[in-house]
């Protein structure tokens, strides 16, 4: 039986954590932990390799101070020249102990550098401080072992992660990266890339840094794509304090994809410099700045929509965003070139679409094969799976999917531990497999290790784990294979949570239906009681469409209301004004156009009848795509743009453009 209070413990967490529940070994570092300690990389290995015939990929090194808690850091890799084809790189970790010393990775990994860049990442996860280091941590090698893809040669082969310690080090400079929209040519926009001098024991409070910095191109240009300012410049920023190197961003209206340049730290001089603390028995040379990292990157994303129908905002740790990196987004960035996906569906960390010709992809996080690739591999674009075009609809939960084709045949894959795939065992399954031989299914809708579907004939069907009743079954025993949950006939749509043991159904005469664990008020009875059978939400006919959350549900009624209840509310997420939680349905706001609406892990997404998107709750990765990282506690309009189909996940969003 899972540890259900541990699973309600993570979902009343903090906020500003992506994490996902059940997976110790790869866990979501918190955000904020890990874009500090990946912008704290910086390369002070040789550069890249003079270009041979044609070009050349160089392993960089990196100096990062030793993290508090379990974190990935990126040693850069980088090509001489761009190539007119994907390059691969493979790569490996040497000169420690794989979970000793470090956490992952094992064996050889591949980084895909995509045509027309010039940059990828080898992304190694270290331990904690506490978790195993205490002083000095071996310095490990990370080296090149193949390259594939284009005629590509090797310059430098390996780089050096080293990691720096020591309880306190001395005084440091680090410099940020930033990503900007690059906007229209009616004004420049100002970019501030944040400099940050820590304040360490040597250095006594007030005391100022002079910072000197300059900018390099990479792919963008200087007065085309950004103000080339004159250099070099200067920065004083006070001990403890961040400064900011200012710099204007120059927009347009060509589709053209992200360019990058650079602002790199030529040195930091204290001013004045002070005397060494008293008492000083080794090392004691404040006037030594360390630079941690000398090297930010500005990226200028491109907002020109081009022809693609799917946008994608928030968390991209995993790959979630499809685009074919690992950065956040704060507002909605066009994935590829596709004008035509049709159905979304996400899961914590990863995405399944069908396009207009019936066939399913899927990109993000894939650990538990949840991608349905025939493997356990992450992928950051989208990836076709199998060759089949009749798909027509798609739902995941938390680490499995079920899907059915156009001739009403049910499949399902991913992790199968308590039978939630319903094929009679509990093997896992890393591709697409049917589910028995009816080809009367007609809707599935995935939770978190348990199963739902409806059959053309109106009956309710479920599947899978079952410790809280959330099979609706009237008892707590397990279920391998689909089982009819009582004799009613006429249900026509359904809702399991898709990281809680709770489920909701409506019937063709209007009336909304609840079951499984309720200890925190998830069903929205107003009660704490389970209910292990389908139990009525009051007696009102007017439901029209209903959506579980994490910790609660959503529900429209049939003149366009919205309504929500559960008692996760701490970031605002069921959108009614305040971070109370509510034991029974309450109206979000007095609006009555209202057509849709996408609960996430810690944020909500809701269409209206104009197309218009309304987003409320958590914003601490941007997964509103309001261009900030602030809260929302009530609906909030996203832009100008119609859209017609929205999805939301663990700290992520996409949706459908009209």
């Amino acid at each position: 039986m899972p540890d259900h209070h541990g699973a309600q413990s993570r979902r009343h967490g903090v906020s500003g954590a992506v994490g996902m529940p059940g997976r110790p070994a790869r866990s979501v570092v918190l955000v904020g932990v890990m874009a500090v300690l990946t912008a704290a990389a910086v390369v002070f290995g040789a550069g890249p390799a003079v270009a041979s015939s044609p070009a050349t990929v160089s392993m960089g090194s990196v100096v990062v101070p030793a993290p508090m808690r379990n974190t990935t850091v990126k040693v850069p890799i980088t090509l001489s020249g761009p190539q007119a084809s994907d390059v691969y790189v493979s790569w490996q970790v040497t000169g420690g102990v794989l979970g000793v010393d470090y956490a992952a990775p094992a064996g050889i990994r591949t980084t895909r550098i995509p045509a027309g860049r010039t940059r990828g990442f080898a992304s190694v996860k270290l331990f904690g401080m506490y978790s195993g280091w205490y002083f000095f941590p071996p310095p490990l090698t990370v080296s090149i072992t193949g390259v594939s893809g284009a005629p590509v040669g090797v310059g430098t082969p390996s780089g050096v992660l080293d990691v720096m310690a020591e309880y306190k080090p001395p005084a440091a400079i680090s410099i940020g990266s930033v990503s900007v929209f690059e906007g229209d040519q009616t004004k420049p926009q100002t970019v501030s890339v944040p400099i940050v001098f820590t304040e360490f024991w040597d250095y006594p409070p007030g005391t100022e840094v002079q910072v000197t910095w300059q900018v390099t191109p990479v792919s963008a240009t200087p007065g085309a794509d950004y103000k080339a300012p004159t250099m070099p410049k200067t920065t004083r920023i006070r001990s403890g304090y961040r400064g900011f190197a200012n710099l204007a961003v120059l927009g347009d209206v060509d589709r053209e994809g992200d360019e990058v340049f650079e602002v790199t730290i030529l040195s930091a001089t204290a001013v004045p410099t002070p005397p060494p603390p008293p008492g000083c028995e080794y090392d004691c040379h404040p006037e030594d700045i360390t630079i941690l990292n000398g090297t930010g990157t500005v990226t200028i994303l491109d907002d020109d929509d081009g022809t693609a129908n799917l946008k994608a905002w928030g968390y991209n740790g995993l790959g979630s965003l499809g685009l074919g990196d690992t950065t956040n987004r704060h507002r909605p960035v066009p994935v590829g070139t596709n004008p035509d996906w049709q159905h979304l569906s996400v899961g914590q960390g990863s995405v399944l679409a069908i396009d207009g010709d019936g066939s399913l992809w899927a990109w993000g996080d894939n650990w538990m094969g949840q991608l349905g690739t025939g493997d356990t591999d992450d992928r950051l674009t989208p990836t076709q799976i199998g060759t089949d075009t009749d798909w027509v609809a798609v739902d995941q939960g938390s680490l499995h999917v079920l899907a059915l084709k156009s001739d009403g045949s049910l499949w399902a894959w991913g992790t199968n531990g308590r039978g939630q795939l319903g094929t009679g065992d509990t093997d896992d399954r890393l591709t697409p497999t049917q589910i028995g031989t009816d080809t009367d299914w007609v809707a599935v809708s995935a939770g978190s290790g348990f199963s739902l579907a409806l059959k053309a004939d109106g009956s309710l069907w479920s599947w899978g784990e079952n410790s809280f009743g959330q099979l609706g079954l009237g008892d707590l025993d397990d279920r391998w294979v689909p089982t009819r949950v009582g004799l009613d006939d006429g249900w026509v749509d359904i809702s399991a949570s898709p990281n809680g043991s709770h489920a909701f159904a409506r019937k063709a005469d209007g009336t909304l239906w609840a079951w499984g664990f309720n200890e925190d008020g998830e069903l929205g009875l107003g009660d704490l009681d389970p209910h292990l059978e389908p139990t009525s939400l009051g007696s009102e006919s007017d439901w029209a469409h209903v959506e579980a959350s994490y910790s609660g549900g959503f529900a429209l009624k049939a003149g366009g209301t919205l309504w929500a209840w559960g008692a996760t509310n701490f970031v605002g997420q069921l959108g009614v004004g305040d971070t109370n939680g509510r034991g029974v349905p309450t109206q979000v706001g007095t609006d009555t156009d209202w057509v849709t609406v996408a609960p996430g892990a810690s944020h909500t997404l809701a269409l209206k009848a104009d197309g218009t998107l309304w987003v409320w709750g958590g914003n601490h990765v941007g997964q509103l795509g309001l261009g900030d990282f602030r809260h929302r506690l009530s609906p909030t309009m996203a832009g100008s743009a119609t859209w017609q189909a929205i999805a939301a996940g663990d700290g992520f969003s996409l949706g459908l453009k009209s």
